[in-house]
């Protein structure tokens, strides 16, 4: 583990809770803090006035000593920081998979199978993942990650609050006009022409497209209570903003064959990505589907 002493507000979610920060909010201190981290993850862009590392390291708000006390110590560890700086680096935001363990009641003996797993995928040629990366590739920390609610199905979104990075890692994260360029492209791929995709198109092949396109942050796997119980964990494809495009089980046994599709960037033909279910911001109804089904068509 190399846990690196940042400055603070050298990360872009801390220039931002720096420079968004209301002394005079009638929230609490932990409130208005995860009220903006929630809002940076939400950013189409990131502008370089919150990123120190496209200005030579100059930021644009340098804490006070008062202001790391209240806003920024409290909420992160430097290991946490140091963490959240590898989630930053070129290149992390494109394929590739990270673990989350969000359950930790087992002690010991989920300890040992969670270290199996990864032992037997790395003997089966988990190439992917160097050891030297595991401490930041690997969410496992009870202190921080611990948010297994048997009753919320979404409890590892929690984790954002402490580690919008992981959600998050690009500047930009919305979904540009190349992008809706380029689904229309496939579907014509596809259909054989723009006019065959206006005459015979229906609305699954426009949501297969769209999804296929949005699914471009890390893939997640969530090592939850059901998984350490039948080691079936959670595999999510998620947009570049966090948001789950779609997500399936996946057997231990099965992830050298996701290594494979990851180093062959090839996501649209595998079976878990065609087989998954849907995303709620993606399903039929959903406000992102929405929005981006009508971007497409009008193209």
């Amino acid at each position: 583990m190399i846990i690196v002493t940042l400055n603070w507000g050298a990360l872009p979610v801390e220039q931002y809770l720096l420079q968004k920060w209301n002394p005079d909010s009638p929230l609490s201190t932990d409130e208005q803090r995860t009220k903006l981290v929630r809002a940076f993850i939400q950013e189409d862009v990131i502008g370089t006035e919150f990123d120190p590392s496209r200005t030579n390291g100059v930021m644009a708000h340098a804490p006070s000593q008062e202001e790391i006390a209240l806003i920024l110590e409290p909420w992160r560890s430097q290991k946490l920081r140091s963490i959240a700086a590898k989630h930053l680096e070129p290149g992390e935001s494109g394929y590739g998979f990270y673990f989350l363990r969000t359950h930790y009641a087992g002690g010991e003996a989920d300890d040992a199978k969670l270290m199996d797993w990864i032992e037997s995928s790395r003997d089966e040629g988990l190439s992917s993942m160097d050891p030297d990366d595991e401490w930041w590739k690997i969410l496992s920390d009870a202190e921080v990650f611990n948010v297994d609610d048997d009753e919320d199905w979404d409890d590892w979104r929690k984790v954002y609050d402490v580690l919008p990075e992981l959600a998050a890692p690009g500047m930009k994260r919305s979904f540009t006009s190349p992008d809706i360029s380029e689904v229309r492209q496939a579907l014509e791929d596809r259909f054989g022409s723009a006019e065959a995709v206006e005459a015979g198109a229906c609305e699954d092949d426009y949501e297969d497209a769209i999804m296929e396109m949005a699914a471009v942050g890390k893939w997640l796997i969530v090592l939850d209570k059901l998984a350490f119980e039948t080691g079936e964990l959670r595999l999510l494809f998620r947009d570049g903003k966090g948001n789950v495009v779609k997500e399936c089980g996946i057997e231990v046994e099965e992830l050298v064959e996701l290594v494979n599709h990851c180093e062959r960037r090839s996501l649209g033909d595998s079976g878990w990505f065609l087989g998954a279910g849907t995303g709620r911001r993606y399903g039929p109804k959903g406000r992102i589907m929405r929005e981006l089904m009508q971007r497409v068509k009008e193209v």
